[in-house]
C-alpha cells in the first residue's frame, strides 16, 4: 500500500500535507475511540443481523 502522500496528495510528502491542513498524524490516528475485541464483534453482529430483529 502506498503512504497517504504518495497516493493522494500529488507527491508532496507527510510533513508539507500537515503543515498545509493543520491534520497531523497523531489527531488522525486518535480520533477513534478504544475498544475491545470482544466489542466489535458485538457491534459487527449487531449491525450484520440488523433486519432480524424487525
Amino acid at each position: 500500500m502506498l503512504p497517504f502522500s504518495l497516493s493522494c496528495n500529488g507527491g508532496a510528502t507527510d510533513e508539507d500535507f500537515s503543515e498545509q491542513t493543520g491534520i497531523f498524524e497523531d489527531y488522525i490516528s486518535n480520533r477513534l475511540p478504544k475498544v475491545s475485541s470482544e466489542q466489535i464483534a458485538r457491534a459487527l453482529s449487531e449491525i450484520q443481523h440488523w433486519q432480524r430483529r424487525s
